[in-house]
């Protein structure tokens, strides 16, 4: 009886760890890499360049 038994259990485990606990960790380690990421460039520094004070006046006059 306990071959039968192991046997459904093996069989159902594998598509739950394969399908489902693996896709769920994956997405935790993203979403725990974003929260590290933003935590440290945050949304309104993304994408700008810091530019030096020497070089922005020079810009300004250019245009």
């Amino acid at each position: 009886m306990s071959f039968i038994t192991d046997n459904i259990v093996s069989i159902w485990f594998a598509p739950l760890v394969i399908y489902i606990l693996i896709p769920l960790i994956t997405l935790a380690l993203y979403l725990f890499w974003r929260f590290i990421y933003f935590m440290f460039n945050p949304l309104e520094s993304r994408g700008k360049k810091k530019v030096p004070e020497e070089v922005a006046g020079e810009l300004d006059d250019i245009s």
